[in-house]
């Protein structure tokens, strides 16, 4: 809620009409309205904006406005009012409502107002408001918020709550029988329809008679007609004391518990959508993925009540130190409780009142119980008084008078048998304090002197800094030569190790070649063959040039003889020219004898290539031109069809091809005789069109063979003259063909001169020659380059060694120069460091701060000497004192009935400590004596289902969950929360109420906070109390992930958690077993013919023979006084599925006889919160399938069935079908863990082993 204001603000107001209508009702005016008081406390509401404007609403409270609560007794005023800077504040409506409408709201801003009214716009308004109103939310849209979010929360409702419009069911029973705790009694029905079978589940019953609930139906067998019916623990208690008598036979079955209840979670929804949680992050904290939370306060030192482990402490402190939200995880046994009552002890010290709520009245009676301890604390139980364990009835309204008045007069009591010795107690406390006097004394002498040695510490450690800052200014030049010198060090390391490598690496070049000598011989060789071929090969060359010349002057002596001709072979080729009748045998003429095609030839021919293909166009012209006039004829001598020929129209054309395709038609037709005078008219205009338009192509076509042949005529004319034209070049030639061959024959004569000159005169082939001269020069060149490559590696070796020693030089001088420096940095260091150590110790001892242990010591000296004069006060009041508390002895020894009751009513009134269910918190009765409360706790949130804990979470300004999201989410009647939610899931129609429902299913509440909020607001106790070391090491991988591992905290688990029983299967040192059963059809588990639960008859009988064995091994324990004779050794038998327990049931009431076992069974859903001395798990699934386990793969289930015992767990089951056959990895590999772990304490038995 809102924090006081108190700061008062002037605000202008200016009302409408309509505002000021509604006012005159009440008063005057709206002067005499704002006159009731010179101000008001007001909560502003800001609604929502149309972008120039603010709707706002102003609540006028009841409760300090006690001038405007005299006017208007027992109602609430409120106005609607719009804001703008250029407006104003303008009221635009006024209204009352009744006392019970909330004024504020965590929407709404308290401000204490002097409102002056007004009928003028336009007035400044101060920053405080205008501030306010920035900084509040919309109202509006926080509520569609809320109401978009819970919409799915609503429809879980609507199936949990599917029988709340039930009518009452009357009916008659008969045979009642009780199960061995007595928790639960069968009784067979008669007077119920078939409808009303089917709606008795989940209803509450009231046997005629008893004026209390008698229990809730938890299962119904229509075939047997019989109900299952969960006693209330009232009526429990009278069946184990045989007091439950039944006077009828008459029982109803009522759904009012469930209406009442479902109204209790519905006005919890409404009061979050309206803003009225105590807490103003709560819509946060429980709609966003990761909420923004208050930063956490400076942790609180605190005096702990209880003895806590640091696990314990860390959780209380943050819990005290968070201001809105602090979760923390109870991993089971880790003392949840203990932490609670802490925090509720804490919580009273400092003056604050606190609400312990829980899904069960159990959780709650526990956390309570350990408060008892604690007269700072004044608890009140809240709830139905049937419904609250023992532990918890002391605390309830009509007891807690007297449950006080006992505690009071116990200890006034105490006081008063002391008298006799009192004055002496006291006495001796005054010679202790004096003798605590003294010792303070001696500690303040020797503070004093501390504080002298850290006086000089101080001007010392001076000194020493002094010292240390001029070593580190030596340093830092010294550490930088250092690092210069390693640097350039290892760059001449660098330069050696490259100068090397290049060394090695010419040396292995030159290692490929042969010695200088050896290359300069093979070049020596080479020229000299070199030179011999070269004279060889020049008289080849010649010899061959020779004979060269000599076939060319043949060949021109031949030439010069076939020119001389003359004009007789003109005249021959002329005729033969004039000869040719095609264009392509002219052409072939052109090709045979050589002739250039001149330009003129050129266009000739293309100009008779081009009218060759036009003369293409004409082809078969002629023969449609005979079939035209034939077909003309016939038309008009055999059918004599006359008709007057038309000129052809222009453009009008035709292609040869469509006349021929036109006169097969016509010709099929006159075969057929489909063409007479009638008719046939149009098809011999057609005809003779077509005969005009031929016979003007026929016209085309002669003129275009007569060009053709004046054309080729020209051709042959160029053709000749081309002849004469080369012959008078012939001539010229000739002449040119005399002149070549007397040059010829001179170079004839200089061959042969040259040839005559040289030394030899015999000569190998050219080519063999010139191979051989190829090969010689190639080597010239290759030894030629060797040697210069040789030449050049044994220069660049000189060059890099000598490089290579000058770097060498520098290295050894510069190893030199850094080990001087070394020398001296390992000085300064080696005086650093003695510095450093006097520093530390110096330190140290300035740090120490006996200044406030002598202000502490010397208020101690106070204290106690105060203490003693209260001492001696006390002794001479004594009298008085012991005289008063022997009235108040007898006043509460003569208390009635009246001062009991003005007890009760005081200690209500100061109660602090306030413990009750989370649906009892929002019954109406609770609401109006306890609206909010500074710390709410809620415990085994894991167990509450959402919209219950929001009832309690509502109240409470900082609110603390307590729980364990590794354990299982709640119970629906018999159904598991997970398979309610996906029955809402089918139901629901909205986008988003679907994926608020997922959410629910991926992720709790209580896990989402614990996964997102920081490490400041949430712990996990990590040290439990409850198991042997052996069987928590199966739950430990559960807690992994977080931030500590579970770890057990019994100093010697295997005395504490001794079950000291010795049979044929376990001993005392076993504390964690495995019942192996084969994964054969014999021993597969088995389904109800009706219905879907499951059972297992091997896993039975191994149970029966457990039972058995157990029982036998108590009794011999009592016989040698390890147990006690009267006591019963506690024993859980649980199973995954409630046919096997039902079994179970059935095994221990009718097959055996077990006296001295206490023996517990249930699903292991509903043992969740339970424990044993010894735990037997039935795992029920074994079958040939593929490896589905059903409920068992939840790693939560598994978790709440190991964590149940003790002292002793074993699992009986196929160790095959839940370690091997599942389809999921990190399913096999949590129960491949629990086996491992088994295994390696000898727990684990083969089925044959047995017995």
């Amino acid at each position: 809620m809102q924090t006081v204001a108190t700061e008062k603000l002037r605000l202008h107001i200016v009302l409408t009409n309509t505002a000021r209508e509604a006012l005159k009702q009440h008063v005057h005016d709206e002067h005499a309205f704002f006159n009731l008081q010179k101000a008001f406390v007001v909560f502003v509401e800001k609604l929502e904006t149309d972008g120039t404007q603010l709707s706002l609403t102003l609540y006028f409270d009841p409760k300090v406005n006690k001038g405007l609560a005299k006017k208007f007794p027992e109602r609430v005023c409120i106005m609607d009012c719009l804001f703008d800077l250029k407006s104003g504040l303008v009221a635009k409506s006024f209204r009352t409502r009744g006392i019970g409408t909330p004024v504020a709201t965590n929407r709404r801003e308290r401000l204490l107002v002097h409102f002056v009214p007004t009928r003028i716009n336009g007035h400044t308004y101060p920053d405080k408001f205008i501030t306010s109103l920035a900084n509040l939310p919309f109202s509006k849209e926080r509520y569609d918020y809320v109401n978009k979010r819970i919409t799915s929360w609503e429809g879980y409702l609507k199936v949990l709550n599917k029988n709340a419009e039930i009518e009452d069911i009357e009916a008659s029973f008969s045979s009642p029988r009780y199960n061995a705790e007595f928790s639960h009694v069968v009784m067979q029905l008669s007077g119920i329809d078939g409808k009303q079978w089917k709606q008795l589940k989940g209803l509450s019953s009231r046997v005629r008679g008893f004026h209390k609930d008698f229990g809730d139906v938890v299962k119904v067998n229509r075939g047997e007609r019989t109900v299952e019916i969960e006693l209330k623990p009232e009526m429990a208690r009278l069946a184990r004391r045989n007091e439950l008598h039944f006077e009828s036979s008459k029982i109803e079955f009522s759904n009012a518990a469930t209406k009442a209840q479902l109204q209790r979670l519905l006005r919890g929804f409404e009061r979050l959508k309206e803003g009225l949680a105590a807490n103003a992050n709560l819509e946060t904290i429980l709609f966003e993925d990761k909420p923004v939370i208050a930063a956490r306060r400076q942790d609180m030192e605190l005096d702990f009540h209880n003895n806590l482990n640091e696990f314990q402490r860390a959780a209380v402190v943050g819990a005290m130190s968070a201001e809105d939200l602090y979760v923390i995880q109870g991993p089971p046994g880790t003392g949840k409780t203990t932490v609670i009552s802490e925090i509720c002890y804490q919580n009273a010290k400092a003056g604050l009142k606190t609400l312990v709520a829980s899904q069960s009245n159990l959780a709650v009676d526990n956390a309570l119980s350990r408060l008892l301890s604690n007269k700072d604390i004044r608890i009140l139980r809240y709830g139905r008084t049937e419904s609250i364990e023992e532990e918890g009835k002391k605390f309830i309204e009509e007891n807690v008078s007297a449950y006080w008045k006992t505690q009071t007069y116990e200890a006034i009591s105490n006081e008063i048998n002391e008298h006799a010795t009192k004055e002496q107690q006291l006495n001796e406390e005054i010679a202790d304090t004096k003798q605590k006097i003294n010792a303070l004394e001696a500690q303040k002498i020797e503070l004093q002197q501390q504080i002298e040695k850290k006086q000089q510490a101080k001007e010392h450690l001076t000194e020493i800094e002094e010292s240390i800052l001029a070593l580190k200014k030596q340093l830092i030049p010294l550490k930088k030569e250092r690092e210069e010198t390693e640097i350039a060090l290892e760059k001449l390391r660098a330069n050696i190790a490259s100068y090397e490598t290049e060394i090695a690496k010419l040396n292995k070049d030159l290692a490929e070649y042969d010695t200088e000598d050896v290359i300069q011989k093979r070049l020596e060789d080479a020229t000299k063959q070199f030179d011999e071929v070269s004279v060889e090969l020049e008289l080849a060359e010649l010899l061959a040039e020779q004979i060269e010349i000599r076939a060319q002057l043949s060949a021109t002596e031949q030439k010069l003889q076939s020119l001389s001709g003359g004009a007789s072979a003109i005249e021959e080729q002329a005729q033969e020219i004039t000869a040719l009748k095609k264009v392509f045998e002219v052409e072939n003429y052109i090709e045979e004898r050589g002739l250039r095609r001149s330009f003129v030839l050129d266009q000739l021919l293309m100009s008779l290539g081009k009218r060759q293909q036009q003369l293409e166009a004409f082809k078969g012209i002629k023969d449609v031109d005979a079939r035209l006039q034939k077909a003309i004829v016939y038309s008009e001598t055999t059918l004599g069809i006359h008709v007057s020929r038309l000129p052809l129209p222009p453009n009008h054309s035709y292609s040869v091809q469509e006349v021929s395709d036109f006169l097969s038609k016509l010709s099929k037709a006159f075969a057929e005789k489909k063409i007479n005078v009638t008719n046939g008219t149009r098809s011999i205009q057609g005809l003779h069109l077509r005969k005009a338009y031929i016979d003007e192509q026929l016209h085309h076509y002669s003129a275009l063979i007569n060009d053709t042949v004046i054309i080729f005529g020209r051709l042959k004319d160029a053709l000749i003259d081309a002849l004469k034209e080369q012959q008078g070049a012939n001539e010229s030639v000739v002449k040119s063909i005399e002149e070549q061959l007397q040059k010829l024959k001179g170079k004839l004569t200089v061959t042969s001169l040259h040839i005559e000159s040289l030394p030899i005169k015999e000569a190998r082939p050219i080519e063999t020659l010139r191979t051989i001269r190829m090969e010689a020069d190639k080597t010239k060149k290759e030894a030629t380059n060797i040697l210069t490559i040789v030449s050049d590696i044994l220069a660049d070796k000189v060059k890099i060694e000598q490089a290579r020693q000058v770097v060498q030089t520098e290295l050894e001088s510069g190893e030199m120069l850094l080990a001087e420096t070394l020398v001296k940095l390992k000085e300064v260091n080696s005086t650093g460091l003695a510095l450093e150590k006097e520093k530390e110790e110096l330190e140290m001892l300035v740090k120490q701060n006996p200044e406030q242990v002598l202000a502490d010591v010397e208020q101690s000296i106070v204290t106690c000497t105060a203490h003693i004069s209260k001492l001696e006060e006390n002794i001479k009041l004594l009298p008085v004192t012991q005289n008063l508390q022997k009235q108040w002895q007898q006043m509460l020894e003569s208390a009635n009935e009246h001062d009991l009751d003005e007890i009760r009513k005081l200690y209500v009134k100061h109660a602090n400590v306030i413990g009750t269910t989370c649906v009892a918190s929002a019954n109406r009765e609770f609401m109006d004596n306890y609206p909010t409360f500074d710390v709410v706790i809620i415990d085994e949130v894991s167990k509450a289902t959402p919209p219950e804990l929001l009832l309690p979470m509502l109240k409470g300004a900082k609110i603390i969950l307590v729980g364990d999201h590794h354990q299982l989410p709640p119970l629906i009647g018999d159904e598991t929360f997970e398979e309610t939610l996906e029955q809402v899931l089918k139901e629901s129609d909205t986008f988003e109420e679907k994926r608020e429902l997922e959410k629910m299913l991926e992720e709790s509440l209580f896990e989402r906070l614990y996964k997102n909020l920081p490490k400041t607001n949430k712990t996990m106790l990590a040290i439990q109390y409850r198991m042997h070391e052996n069987i928590m090491q199966t739950i430990a991988p559960f807690y992994k992930n977080e931030s500590d591992e579970l770890q057990c905290g019994l100093p010697d688990s295997d005395a504490l958690r001794d079950h000291q029983l010795e049979t044929p299967q376990f001993n005392r040192n076993h504390h964690l077993l495995w019942f192996d059963v084969p994964n054969d059809k014999p021993y597969f588990e088995q389904r109800m013919q009706e219905g879907a639960s499951l059972f297992n008859e091997a896993e039975l009988a191994i149970i029966k023979n457990l039972l058995i064995e157990m029982n036998a091994a108590t009794a011999k324990a009592k016989e040698q006084g390890l147990i006690p004779v009267d006591t019963l050794k506690s024993v859980g038998v649980i199973s995954f599925y409630a046919e096997q327990v039902k079994r179970i049931n059935r095994l221990i009431e009718q097959e055996i006889s077990v006296p001295h076992l206490h023996i517990r069974t249930g699903s292991v859903d509903k043992f969740q919160g339970m424990e044993m001395d010894v735990i037997l798990v039935s795992m029920v699934r074994n079958n040939g399938g593929n490896g589905e386990i059903g409920f068992a793969k939840d790693y939560r289930r598994l978790n709440v069935a190991l964590s149940r015992a003790r002292e002793l767990l074993a699992l009986i089951g196929s160790t095959e079908m839940f370690a091997q056959k599942p389809k999921k990895r990190e399913v096999r590999a949590m129960y491949s863990h629990v086996l491992e772990t088994v295994k390696t304490q000898d727990g684990y038995r083969a089925f044959e082993e047995v017995r």
